[in-house]
């Protein structure tokens, strides 16, 4: 991982832990912020790291492919990060989250045909999906996704992106 898919993956998973830890006011200026630097695009990738960092984790511990396991998590409607636009295709997301492991070209390409309000409610679904499901796998049961967030970040932040 580059060093500026590793601060997309520190964003999303930050954002994505103010919500699981109900902190809507951090969630609040974590999102603030990005809109301030014009980088909401930047979200989407933010959050499809997070959900792809969450499915290996999964797919490892199954033994099981990682489309495999992107394939088996589910939509999570009632999640939306932005309130009052569209959510995107949840099978246009796992198709990119596919595309960023096996080319970034390709995701970028993908990415372009998206409207990015809706990809982003749609990424974001995703990474909360990912990180209830590995939740659940027998290794990770002790933790609660807030919990799997936080030692991501804790990851992250020793460099291990």
């Amino acid at each position: 991982m580059t060093p500026e898919e590793a601060k997309r993956l520190e964003e999303g998973l930050r954002i994505t832990a103010a919500r699981l830890r109900g902190n809507a006011a951090e969630e609040e200026r974590l999102l603030g912020e990005a809109v301030e630097r014009d980088e909401m695009p930047r979200l989407v990738e933010g959050f499809i790291y997070v959900g792809l960092t969450a499915t290996e984790m999964i797919a490892q511990a199954r033994a099981i492919p990682l489309q495999e396991a992107l394939r088996g998590l589910s939509p999570r409607p009632e999640v939306v990060l932005i309130p009052d636009v569209t959510v995107g295709s949840w099978d246009d997301i796992i198709d990119l989250a596919s595309a960023v492991r096996r080319s970034h070209d390709e995701a970028r390409q993908m990415s372009h045909t998206m409207d990015v309000p809706g990809a982003i409610n749609v990424s974001f679904q995703l990474a909360i999906s990912a990180l209830t499901a590995m939740s659940r796998v027998p290794q990770f049961r002790h933790m609660s996704p807030a919990q799997i967030t936080e030692m991501f970040i804790e990851g992250v932040e020793a460099g291990h992106a």
